[in-house]
């Protein structure tokens, strides 16, 4: 019987946080172990700490059995979770934001995708951000014909400056004020 089509894996990595995941031999080792093994990494994550880092992988669909763990011994595997595709269930999602005013130096960011919420009285907004930002507030301006969204990330004022290469997706709800009625959505950050 094949295996599921992908899994979340969860690593704890020992000794001195992650500081440039591109540049981390750990992370080097583990992403080189699992491509030999037939492994894809399609998406990965850093904790704030630098402490761990959550992987999306893809197995190969022949495969009858998961790759065994590496032997890194700065690595520990602590949770595994298998997928039956690639879109990960309900609780590794995406993680919901909360605007922040707190952040400083908003900028605007593309959306990545936009719908109806199960209500449908609110929009759900999908966007990325890096390592250091969160959500500092989302601008929506409604016209005749269409909706125009600008989701603005911010960055924490006492935070690590260093933006990782590690782009988190995240998603936010907002309410209109009148249903959309055939009106086009527009992204504010292309638009405007």
């Amino acid at each position: 019987m094949p295996t599921a089509a992908g899994e979340i894996r969860r690593y704890r990595v020992q000794g001195s946080p992650v500081q440039r995941p591109e540049q981390d031999v750990r992370l080097a080792a583990l992403r080189t172990v699992l491509f030999q093994s037939g492994v894809r990494i399609v998406a990965e994550g850093l904790s704030e700490d630098g402490h761990e880092i959550t992987l999306v992988c893809q197995t190969p669909k022949d495969a009858r059995e998961m790759p065994e763990d590496p032997g890194l011994p700065q690595l520990r595997l602590i949770e595994r979770h298998r997928l039956h595709s690639l879109t990960p269930p309900e609780p590794f999602r995406l993680r919901l934001a909360e605007p922040d005013p707190q952040l400083v130096r908003p900028h605007a960011v593309p959306l990545k995708g936009v719908a109806w919420a199960r209500d449908r009285t609110a929009l759900e907004v999908i966007f990325e951000r890096g390592q250091p930002e969160g959500l500092h507030h989302i601008e929506v301006v409604e016209g005749a014909d269409r909706v125009t969204i600008t989701v603005y990330l911010g960055t924490r004022p006492q935070g690590n400056r260093l933006v990782h290469p590690v782009l988190i997706r995240e998603r936010a709800f907002i309410e209109l004020q009148n249903p959309p009625a055939g009106r086009a959505i527009a992204d504010g950050a292309w638009d405007g």
